[in-house]
C-alpha cells in the first residue's frame, strides 16, 4: 500500500504545472492518452479564427497537435482592436474582445483543448475601453490597461468564470507606459513590456491581487524584439513571437520569478514554425 501511494504520489507531480493544458484524446492499451500543450489562436485578414496546440512548449521543439495543421474556429474576428486570452496560459478557454466601440466582449472555447468550434458567450461585460493603448490579462480575472495617456489600470473581472458583467472598482496602478509597443503577462504580477526601441522589461506588480500600486523595480531582461510582429506569453517564462518575415518563435525567460536576464537556448530563440503572415493578430 505504501509502494502504491508513492506511485500515485509521483504520477500527480509529474502531471502538475502552469502554463499549459492537458486533453484526454483517446487510449492505447486501455488507459488515457494525455496530450499537453499551450493553445496558440490566430486571427486571419478576413476575420477567420484559427487554433493551434503547442506540444513542445517544454523545450521549444516544433511539435505541434494536429500535425501542426491548423483547425478554424471561429469567423468574424476582425472586427476587434484587442482580443486576448483570460489565462496567460491558456488554462480555461476564456478570451475577451474590445471591438471600435470600446465594447467588451467574453467568450469561452469549450474547445480549447481539442480544436473543436464549440463557444459559450459573447456576452458584454464592459463599454469605454476605447481610450486604450494596450490592453491584456494579468490571469484569470485580472485585465490591465494602457491608456492613450500612457497610465496603467488595473481591473478585476468579478464575473470572469460565467462572462457576467460584475467588476470591482478599477484602479490606477502605475504611469509612464506610453513607450510601450507590447505588454503581457505571465500571471502572479509578473509583465514584460517591449519598447519602440526593442528593448525587453520586466515588471513585478506585487499589488496584483488587490489592485495596490505597489511594484519591485523595473528589470531590463533583453534588447532586439524589433522585429517581433506579435508576441504572446506562454507561462512559466515561455515568450511566443512571431516575426516579420512569418516565422513563429519560442523563447523561455529562466529568470522570470526574479527578473534576471537569463534564457533557455542562451536567447536565440528556437524556431517553431512557418507561414503565419497572414495572421494579423495572435493571442
Amino acid at each position: 500500500m505504501r509502494r502504491l501511494i508513492q506511485i500515485l504520489l509521483l504520477m500527480a507531480v509529474a502531471t502538475a504545472g502552469a502554463g499549459y493544458t492537458q486533453e484526454n484524446v483517446g487510449t492505447t492499451t486501455g488507459g488515457p492518452l494525455l496530450v499537453k500543450g499551450v493553445p496558440i489562436y490566430g486571427i486571419a485578414d478576413n476575420g477567420d479564427l484559427y487554433w493551434y496546440l503547442h506540444r513542445g512548449y517544454q523545450n521549444g521543439t516544433p511539435d505541434w497537435a494536429n500535425g501542426g495543421g491548423r483547425i478554424k474556429v471561429g469567423n468574424g474576428w476582425n472586427e476587434g482592436r484587442f482580443v486576448f486570452k483570460g489565462d496567460p496560459g491558456g488554462n480555461d478557454g476564456v478570451v475577451y474582445r474590445i471591438d471600435s466601440k470600446g465594447d467588451l466582449y467574453w467568450y469561452k472555447h469549450l474547445g480549447f483543448l481539442s480544436g473543436s468550434s464549440q463557444w459559450l458567450g459573447g456576452n458584454k461585460v464592459g463599454q469605454g475601453w476605447q481610450d486604450s493603448r494596450l490592453v491584456f490579462s494579468g490571469g484569470p480575472g485580472i485585465v490591465y490597461r494602457v491608456d492613450n495617456q500612457g497610465d496603467l489600470y488595473w481591473y478585476r473581472h468579478l464575473g470572469y468564470a460565467d462572462g457576467t458583467a460584475r467588476w470591482s472598482a478599477a484602479t490606477k496602478v502605475g504611469n509612464g507606459w506610453s513607450t510601450a509597443r507590447f505588454a503581457f503577462s505571465e500571471g502572479s504580477g509578473i509583465i514584460y513590456l517591449i519598447d519602440q526601441k526593442g528593448d525587453l522589461y520586466w515588471y513585478r506588480h506585487l499589488g496584483y491581487r488587490t489592485g495596490a500600486a505597489s511594484w519591485t523595480d523595473r528589470k531590463q531582461v533583453g534588447n532586439g524584439w524589433t522585429a517581433a510582429a506579435s508576441v504572446l506569453p506562454g507561462g512559466d517564462g515561455r515568450v511566443y513571437a512571431m516575426k516579420r518575415d512569418g516565422n513563429l518563435y519560442w523563447y523561455r525567460n529562466t529568470g522570470f520569478t526574479t527578473g534576471t536576464g537569463t534564457w533557455a537556448k542562451s536567447g536565440a530563440g528556437e524556431q517553431i514554425g512557418t507561414g503565419w503572415a497572414e495572421m494579423v493578430r495572435m493571442f
